[in-house]
C-alpha cells in the first residue's frame, strides 16, 4: 500500500472518528475540532469516556495549565478504559498529550469496538464477524448488494441504501437507484440516516468516492451506528411477529367457531325435518311395496344418515380441536350457543334414531317369513360388532389424560385395536347374503347391517386417525420444533463461530454467536451480570455451550407463549408503551394487510385515542 493511500485512510479515520466523538459529546453540549489536539488536556476525553460509559469519574482538573495537570486527566481516564476491559497497549497519557496521531487513532477505535460495537475479543475479530453476518443478513435478496467486507462492499452506497430500506423501506425508493451513481446513493443515504434516524454523517461521501477502497474501520463505525439504531427495531419486528402469530390462532379458532355454529345448525334442522318423516304411521301397503320401503330405508342409512352421522363425528372433533387450541393459549373453553353443544346433537340424533326404529318396525311387521334362527345369527354377529364400536365411541369422549405424546400413544393403541376387528365384517356378509337368499331384507333384532357396520368401523378409523394426527402435531408444537432452514441457520452460525473446532462455544464465541443470529443489546465483554446470566443459563451451569444446549437455549429465546402477561408485554413494545394500538404501530410491526384489517374490525376503539385501538380484550 502506497504511502497516498495510507495518508488518506488517516485522514479519512480522523474524520470519520472526530465524527464519532461529537455524536457523544453533543449530549453535553460539547464538541472538538481536532481528534489530537482537543483531548491532549484530558477534560473531554473525560466527557466523552462519561457519556459513552455512563458513569461519573469523579474530579477532575476543569481548566489544567501545567502538563502535570493534563497527564493527571489523562491517567483518569485512561484507567477508566482498563477497568472496562480495554487493553491500551502500548498507548498512555504521554501520546495522547504529545498528540500522537496513530495512537489516538488507537486509543478512539478501542473505544469504537467497546463501546459501539461491543466486542473486543482479538482485536475485534469477533465484533468485526458479528457485524459482518448482520449487515450480510439484512441485505440479502437486494439488487446488486454483496456484503463481503467493510471496504469495497459499501464504496457505491447501495449496501447502506439497502440496510436502511430494509427497516424503513418508506425512506428510500430502492428500485430507483444504481450502482452507478455512487455519489447520489452515499449522499442518500446519510442525509436519510441524519434526518430520520438520527445519525449523524460519520462518513464523508467524497472519502468514500475518491478513495480507491475506504477505510475499513470508518465504514465499521458507521454500520455500528446503524446496527444501534434498528436493533429497536428488530425488537418491534420479533413483537411482531409473535402477536401476529397469535392474533392468526386467534383469528383461525374464531373461523372454526362460526364454522361449527353454522353446520350445527344445519345438522339440527335436518334431524328435525327427518324426524318428521319417520313419526308418521306405516302405510297399509303390499309386500313388494314393503320391500321398497325398506331398500329406501338401506339408501337412506348408507347416504343420507351416514353423511349426516359423519357430519355429528366431525363437529365433535372440531369441538375438540377448539378447545385444545384455546387451551394451548391459556384461553377459556368455548361454550356453543344454546342448543348447538355436542349434547344437543347427541340427543336429537337419539331421537331420530328411535324415530327410525319405530318406522322399521312397522315396516318389519309386515314380513312375518323370515326365519328367527338366521336373523338371530345376524343379529348377533351384528349387535357385538355394534357394541364394540359404541366402547370405542365412548372411549374417544372420555379424558385420556398426560401430555401429547402419552395421549398419542393410548390412542395409537386403541387404533391398532379397533383394526384388529376387520375380520368380524366378512363373517357378518356372510350371514347377511344367506338372509338375502332367503328374503329376509330387515332384520328386528339388530338395528344394524354389514354396510351399516362397515361404514361406522371406517368413520371410527377416520376420526381416530383425525385425532392422532392432531395430538402428533400438538405435540411437536408444545415441543417447539424447530424448522429446517432455522436449523441450518442455528447450527451454521454454530460452527462458524466454534473457532478451535471443539464442538463446544466459550464465552465469547457464544457471544458472538448471538449477534450473528441478530439478537440485539447484549454485551458481549463478559462484565455485564445480565450477559452472564444468559451464558449460564445456555451452558445449563457449565463453562462451554454444547451445540444441543445452543439450540435448546435458541429455541426458548423465541419460542412463542400466548398467556396474557407476555402479550401484554409484546403490544406494548410494538405500540411504544401504549394502551393502544394503532394501524401505524402495526405496520412497523410487519402484520399484514389481512391482520391489520382483522384488528380494525375486531377490537374496539380506545376511550383516549380516536385511532387506536384497546387490546385490553387479549390481555385478560
Amino acid at each position: 500500500m502506497s504511502a497516498e493511500v495510507k495518508a488518506k485512510w488517516e485522514a479519512m479515520q480522523i474524520k470519520t472518528f472526530t465524527n464519532w466523538c461529537n455524536m457523544h459529546l453533543s449530549k453535553r453540549g460539547e464538541s472538538i475540532s481536532s481528534l489530537t489536539e482537543d483531548f491532549r488536556d484530558g477534560v473531554k476525553l473525560v466527557t466523552l469516556l462519561e457519556v459513552i460509559g455512563d458513569a461519573n469519574l469523579g474530579k477532575i482538573n476543569k481548566k489544567p495549565k501545567m502538563k502535570l495537570q493534563m497527564i493527571e486527566n489523562l491517567n483518569k481516564a485512561l484507567a477508566f478504559i482498563k477497568e472496562r476491559g480495554i487493553a491500551l497497549v502500548g498507548i498512555g497519557s504521554e501520546d495522547i498529550n504529545e498528540g500522537n496521531v496513530k495512537l489516538t487513532l488507537g486509543m478512539i477505535w478501542m473505544l469504537i469496538l467497546r463501546f459501539a460495537i461491543s466486542d473486543l475479543s482479538e482485536e475485534g475479530l469477533s465484533a468485526k464477524q458479528g457485524l459482518l453476518i448482520w449487515c450480510q443478513k439484512k441485505t440479502k435478496g437486494y439488487r446488486d448488494v454483496d456484503v463481503q467486507d467493510f471496504q469495497d462492499s459499501f464504496k457505491d452506497g447501495l449496501a447502506f441504501c439497502a440496510i436502511i430500506h430494509k427497516h424503513r423501506p418508506d425512506l428510500i425508493d430502492y428500485d430507483s437507484l444504481s450502482k452507478d451513481n455512487a455519489r447520489e446513493n452515499l449522499d442518500l443515504a446519510f442525509d436519510v440516516a441524519e434526518k430520520n434516524l438520527g445519525i449523524p454523517k460519520l462518513l464523508d461521501t467524497d472519502d468514500m468516492v475518491n478513495l480507491p477502497r475506504p477505510d475499513e474501520r470508518s465504514v465499521m463505525t458507521y454500520c455500528a451506528a446503524l446496527y444501534k439504531v434498528f436493533s429497536a427495531y428488530d425488537k418491534v419486528e420479533l413483537a411482531g411477529q409473535h402477536v401476529g402469530k397469535f392474533i392468526e390462532l386467534m383469528k383461525s379458532v374464531n373461523e372454526m367457531q362460526h364454522d361449527y355454529e353454522r353446520r350445527a345448525r344445519e345438522l339440527i334442522d335436518w334431524v328435525n325435518a327427518t324426524n318428521e318423516k319417520f313419526v308418521a304411521p306405516v302405510p297399509e301397503v303390499s309386500y313388494d311395496e314393503v320391500r321398497e320401503l325398506i331398500a329406501g330405508m338401506r339408501d337412506y342409512r348408507r347416504g343420507e344418515k351416514a353423511t349426516h352421522v359423519a357430519e355429528q363425528g366431525e363437529l365433535a372433533a372440531l369441538l375438540n380441536s377448539i378447545q385444545v387450541k384455546l387451551k394451548s393459549m391459556n384461553r377459556g373453553s368455548y361454550v356453543p350457543p344454546e342448543g348447538l353443544g355436542t349434547a344437543d346433537i347427541d340427543n336429537a340424533i337419539t331421537k331420530l334414531e328411535g324415530a327410525e326404529r319405530q318406522h322399521r318396525s312397522g315396516l318389519n311387521a309386515r314380513l312375518r317369513k323370515i326365519r328367527d334362527d338366521l336373523r338371530h345369527e345376524f343379529a348377533d354377529l351384528a349387535n357385538k360388532f355394534n357394541e364394540m364400536l359404541e366402547s370405542f365411541r365412548a372411549f374417544l369422549g372420555e379424558d385420556v389424560g398426560g401430555d401429547f405424546a402419552e395421549q398419542k400413544a393410548v390412542y395409537e393403541g386403541k387404533r391398532a385395536e379397533l383394526a384388529g376387528h376387520e375380520g368380524d365384517l366378512n363373517a357378518m356378509q356372510e350371514c347377511e347374503t344367506r338372509c338375502e337368499a332367503c328374503n329376509i331384507e330387515e332384520n328386528e333384532y339388530t338395528d344394524f347391517d354389514t354396510e351399516d357396520l362397515k361404514t361406522a368401523f371406517a368413520q371410527l378409523l377416520k376420526t381416530m386417525d383425525k385425532k392422532i394426527a392432531f395430538l402428533g402435531a400438538q405435540e411437536l408444537e408444545s415441543k417447539g420444533g424447530i424448522s429446517a432452514e432455522k436449523m441450518l441457520e442455528y447450527t451454521q452460525s454454530f460452527d462458524f463461530f466454534d473457532k478451535d473446532h471443539n464442538h463446544t462455544l466459550e464465552r465469547i464465541e457464544f457471544f458472538g454467536c448471538l449477534a450473528a443470529i441478530g439478537l440485539s443489546n447484549v454485551d458481549f465483554t463478559g462484565q455485564d451480570e445480565a450477559a452472564e446470566r444468559l451464558f449460564k443459563q445456555a451452558a445449563e451451569g457449565g463453562d462451554v455451550v454444547t451445540l444441543d444446549q445452543y439450540i435448546k437455549f435458541i429455541n426458548t429465546m423465541v419460542s412463542d407463549s400466548f398467556d396474557p402477561k407476555t402479550i401484554a408485554d409484546n403490544l406494548r413494545i410494538i405500540s411504544d408503551g401504549k394502551d393502544w394500538i394503532t394501524e401505524a404501530d402495526m405496520s412497523k410491526a410487519g402484520f399484514s394487510a389481512d391482520l391489520i384489517s382483522y384488528i380494525t374490525a375486531y377490537l374496539p376503539h380506545h376511550k383516549d385515542c380516536a385511532d387506536g385501538y384497546d387490546f385490553a380484550i387479549w390481555c385478560q
